[in-house]
């Protein structure tokens, strides 16, 4: 018997197909009205300046999926960007001890928020929160004191290519793919889903459930940092307005690539679709023209119509019998 077209685009949205789909023709559209955007010039651009929401995005996903969330992750990037800039003050010797610093603002970052999840006992969403005006906070007073500039190597880094691709955007994509493979590839994802699926049942299977979160909230911290690094090579970072409203968009990203906010489902192909989405409408936007004002709009409405696809595709799948379960062999 032949699928029909929703049983068809319910193994899309599960595969987290949806987003892709949605990206593909918002490019459809925009590339009949605005020929500057289906240049590969565009496209080439377009890619880099993805990567900071793709790093971020993916540090969400992990904490998502997690069973958490985490909203301090943009001042993440901006504090660590100002004190790496400080540290390394425009000379090429100190582009590493920079790249070290603005790595170990966001594992400490990381690691404290795991800390207060885990043996403190906070809501993520309240240690975050708390988290993000702390370092938002430091971020207002160092920029104020402190003056710092990006080394000529690191910027080079922003324009290097390898063939026809920047080479930050294959760099990128590593990144992506080793994340994959630790989720869905070792034992270690499978104790991060069923953390995030149900933490009671995972901590009463031997599961370490506190460690799993802490190590969660530290990978998600990283990522942060290397996302600072790539701010830093594009000259954005190292200011107090950097990385404004990042937390927001990784989490919307992340929410329109069909992932659970309760944790323990999602596809990191969903939320890659997310993060291309939205830098897609970002782009196609103001290559149109559009005003600022009617952007916000724009961007809210399409993460809003995506977050109601996800609710009401989970509101069917609870609804429909679900198959006995196979003893393990």
């Amino acid at each position: 018997m032949r699928d029909t077209f929703s049983d068809v685009m319910r193994r899309v949205a599960r595969g987290g197909g949806m987003p892709w789909i949605a990206a593909v023709i918002i490019i459809v559209l925009a590339a009949t009205q605005s020929p500057g955007f289906r240049t590969w010039s565009n496209f080439s651009d377009l890619s880099r300046a993805t990567l900071l929401l793709a790093l971020a995005s993916l540090g969400q996903f992990v904490v998502v999926l997690g069973g958490a969330v985490d909203l301090s992750i943009g001042m993440n990037v901006r504090l660590g960007g100002i004190l790496a800039a400080a540290v390394m003050a425009g000379q090429s010797s100190l582009t590493l001890p920079g790249i070290v610093v603005a790595l170990a603002v966001g594992v400490g970052i990381g690691l404290v928020n795991g800390l207060l999840v885990t043996r403190l006992h906070i809501e993520p969403f309240i240690a975050t929160l708390g988290m993000f005006a702390l370092a938002r906070g430091i971020s207002l007073y160092a920029a104020s004191d402190l003056s710092g500039s990006v080394p000529a190597p690191l910027k080079y880094l922003y324009g290097w290519r390898i063939g026809p691709v920047y080479g930050l955007v294959l760099l990128t994509a590593v990144v992506w793919v080793v994340v994959a493979w630790a989720l869905y590839r070792t034992r270690w994802g499978v104790h991060v889903h069923a953390t995030g699926a149900d933490p009671a049942v995972a901590t009463v299977s031997g599961i370490a459930v506190r460690r799993i979160k802490l190590e969660l909230f530290v990978l998600a911290g990283l990522l942060g940092g290397l996302g600072t690094v790539v701010s830093l090579t594009s000259g954005a970072g190292g200011s107090s307005t950097s990385a404004e409203g990042l937390e927001f968009e990784a989490l919307a990203a992340v929410v329109v690539g069909g992932v659970s906010l309760a944790g323990g489902r999602g596809r990191l192909l969903g939320a890659l679709g997310g993060v291309v989405l939205l830098s897609v409408v970002d782009n196609a936007l103001t290559l149109l023209r559009i005003p600022s004002f009617y952007q916000e709009l724009i961007r809210g409405l399409v993460i809003l119509l995506a977050a109601a696809l996800y609710v009401e595709r989970r509101y069917r799948a609870r609804r429909e019998p679900r198959p006995a379960a196979v003893p393990a062999t």
